[in-house]
């Protein structure tokens, strides 16, 4: 009689166990989505920025799948910059992106479409700029850029010394880029058309969050009436 009471705890206790822990197993595998703007990406990696400014960092596969709109597209068509939703799974402690999704062609910016327009002009990154906007081209700290992303933050970013000069980047894999890309380090100046290495460059933005580099102080100056259609005083 023992025996068989015995036999039926355990057997309430399995079922109460499984009735427990069958939740939990229908969670694995469970999909998540990400929204934000890409602010690193290569073959192996993708990087995320929400609207808090936080980064979260995403694992490309060769399962993962692209998508501009409904439409398939590539890695390849992934840039720093781009509005993008991540679907994706945990697995072994990481983020593993299993579908990437960007921003239909022609969609992005569209809330200001029919408003009535001033003057405008070209920034650096393509982007359109009314001229009270170009004038707007201001200095900025190198501590707070990004120089592999070429994006501006408003916290410091990490220091990454090379060669005894400082550089700054967002997360370890823009550090490792740095380090070990000489061409990352370096832009070009729009006003010279030389090249400046981005740890001495003076360093300025556009409202659009467009990021450029200079020889010097004189340089930005004519680069912004340049933008503002005047000529440099």
């Amino acid at each position: 009689m023992r025996t068989n009471r015995s036999i039926l705890r355990w057997t309430l206790a399995a079922v109460a166990a499984f009735a427990i822990g069958a939740p939990m197993l229908a969670h694995e595998g469970h999909h998540h989505n990400a929204m934000g703007t890409v602010r690193a990406v290569d073959s192996a990696q993708l990087q995320l920025e929400d609207k808090d400014g936080k980064l979260e960092m995403f694992v490309l596969t060769a399962a993962t799948t692209y998508k501009r709109g409904d439409a398939a597209a590539k890695r390849e068509d992934v840039q720093v910059g781009a509005r993008a939703v991540v679907m994706y799974e945990a697995k072994d402690g990481k983020n593993v992106a299993i579908e990437v999704k960007l921003a239909a062609t022609g969609h992005e910016g569209h809330e200001g479409h029919g408003a009535s327009m001033s003057p405008t002009t070209a920034s650096p990154s393509g982007a359109t700029l009314t001229a009270d906007e170009a004038s707007a081209l201001r200095q900025v700290e190198p501590r707070f850029v990004c120089m592999v992303n070429n994006s501006l933050f408003d916290r410091p970013q990490i220091p990454v010394e090379v060669g005894g000069k400082t550089y700054f980047g967002c997360c370890p894999m823009c550090k490792e880029r740095l380090t070990t890309d000489a061409e990352a380090r370096q832009a070009m100046d729009p006003v010279s058309g030389r090249m400046v290495d981005k740890a001495v460059a003076v360093i300025g933005v556009l409202p659009t969050g467009a990021v450029v580099y200079f020889e010097s102080e004189a340089n930005l100056a004519a680069h912004r009436a340049m933008l503002a259609g005047r000529q440099p005083s």
